[in-house]
């Protein structure tokens, strides 16, 4: 029987500084399927990002107490 190496998960952050360019723009010419993007009230500091640290799914109608327990 072959042994495997388990690693644990890991998470990978890249954040860049980009002063002068469109967030919105930049987010909307990206495949990924998790994007997100944040603004202050304004508009002096925003963020765009893609991809999901975590991701919580499920079929039926949600119980959000027992979901986000453990």
């Amino acid at each position: 029987m072959a042994q495997r190496n388990h690693h644990p998960p890991t998470i990978l952050r890249v954040e860049i500084a980009c002063p002068d360019i469109d967030c919105l723009g930049w987010l909307n010419q990206q495949s990924s399927p998790n994007k997100i993007y944040w603004s202050d009230r304004n508009g002096a500091f925003e963020m765009a990002g893609i991809g999901a640290a975590d991701l919580i799914r499920g079929d039926d109608a949600a119980n959000y107490g027992e979901l986000f327990q453990g």
